[in-house]
């Protein structure tokens, strides 16, 4: 039971770390965007004028892609500490008010899969993130293929 105890709280605090880590690089568009900082989006901005977007669009499209791919992350921040406190009481599902995403990630709702299967599943998701926000180019080709083309 000690060694389940001590893997789960493993997986909770890389959720934690991995969540933390995408919404730290997430932030560096969404400031940059926020403050109107257009230099740091200029050669994003250049190459895609060319296929007739303006500006304004362009940017819009990086702010939107960045607060899209840090949506599970936030949730996990906003819920993870709460969560693992409650979880060794046994009675999850009684706190799905408190911790709609992480009790539907631990019941199987989010991914078919529950308990620490689940969890395993949710960390794959935030790592997949985390390789979009390697480099600016990866980060802006993610941009142009969900949002662009």
């Amino acid at each position: 039971m000690a060694d389940s105890f001590k893997e789960l709280t493993k997986k909770l605090d890389k959720c934690r770390k991995i969540a933390r880590h995408n919404i730290k690089k997430a932030l560096v568009y969404i400031k940059n965007y926020e403050s109107g900082n257009k230099e740091f989006f200029e050669e994003f901005i250049k190459k895609e004028q060319k296929n007739y977007y303006s500006e304004d669009y362009l940017l819009r499209q990086v702010h939107n892609a960045s607060l899209f791919l840090i949506e599970d992350s936030e949730r996990v921040l906003a819920e993870v500490i709460g969560f693992a406190k409650i979880l060794p009481e046994g009675r999850v599902s009684d706190y799905l008010e408190q911790y709609p995403f992480m009790v539907g990630v631990w019941m199987g709702d989010i991914y078919g899969d529950g308990g620490t299967e689940g969890l395993s599943r949710l960390i794959e998701d935030l790592e997949k993130t985390s390789k979009f926000f390697e480099t600016d180019e990866v980060f802006f080709n993610f941009v142009r293929k969900k949002y662009l083309y």
